[in-house]
């Protein structure tokens, strides 16, 4: 079930249905946290799974268990790869947090950080490692490019040419 190949990849390739739906989750949970889990084949997304945050306070997450253990279920009876878990961080920093890192409990998966940026939601893409997280790229595809921060659009610009 665990398929490290989005991060050998270098990149996590998210679809247009996939972005919306965890904004808008991301969107009706605020100010709380939001989280969830992405699977798909390789380093591409397929489904997005919504979880209930039963973490106390606005800056927690913690996916209630029984929505969480659906997913696993889920991904595996689909043949789909766990690659990402999200969550998101309304008031920042856009980026994982200690927390995030002391309790990460699933290495080979792909962290999708939710954050905003001048008041509009952007989203990271990180790897585990024991030293940290490190970001990794967001791939689009070329109909979906409206999904980029205007950094992201920029660097995708560069890459291009």
């Amino acid at each position: 079930m665990y398929n490290v190949s989005a991060m050998t990849a270098g990149c996590l390739e998210v679809s247009l249905e996939n972005w919306q739906q965890m904004k808008a989750h991301v969107q009706s949970v605020d100010p709380r946290e939001a989280c969830g889990m992405v699977s798909g084949r390789g380093h591409v997304s397929e489904k997005v799974y919504e979880v209930k945050n039963v973490a106390a306070g606005e800056h927690r997450f913690r996916m209630e268990p029984s929505e969480q253990v659906r997913a696993f279920f889920d991904i595996e009876r689909s043949g789909y790869d766990f690659l990402a878990i999200y969550h998101s961080h309304p008031d920042g920093p856009a980026r994982p947090s200690r927390i995030d890192h002391e309790e990460w409990c699933y290495p080979h998966v792909l962290c999708l950080l939710w954050s905003r940026d001048a008041g509009e939601w952007i989203c990271k893409v990180f790897a585990y490692s024991t030293e940290g997280f490190n970001e990794v790229s967001l791939c689009v595809p070329d109909n979906a490019s409206d999904i980029l921060s205007s950094d992201q659009a920029v660097a995708r610009e560069q890459r291009t040419r």
